[in-house]
């Protein structure tokens, strides 16, 4: 066990030491067009966003889902509660991740300005 964990650490560290005292051609990128002077806080909001987005998919996908289950159904009063279920939950999901989107558009609007 302490062998794998030994194993394991170098595994990590190592790797991170040598990357850090190597030049990987950085400088390379300048004048192509693909540098960027994006700051962390734009790419924070760009990954909170993007991730939001998923969120959303996934949630609406739940509700397409359920409204399927219930059509598909047949009249069995199961399988219809299931799908019910699953559709109020996925709107009460949807509303959360929608009152989540607008919070953290308002307090980056008032980080970054």
């Amino acid at each position: 066990m302490k062998i794998k964990l030994l194993v394991i650490t170098f595994l990590i560290l190592i790797p991170s030491t040598v990357v850090n005292g190597m030049d990987i051609g950085m400088d390379k990128i300048n004048g192509t067009g693909l540098e960027t002077d994006e700051t962390a806080k734009k790419v924070i909001v760009r990954v909170i966003n993007t991730l939001l987005t998923f969120l959303g998919l996934i949630s609406v996908v739940l509700i397409l889902t359920g409204g399927f289950k219930w059509m598909t159904s047949m009249g069995n009063k199961d399988k219809i509660d299931e799908a019910k279920k699953l559709i109020k939950n996925s709107i009460i999901g949807l509303a959360v991740i929608l009152f989540s989107y607008a919070i953290t558009n308002f307090v980056i609007t008032g980080l970054i300005g």
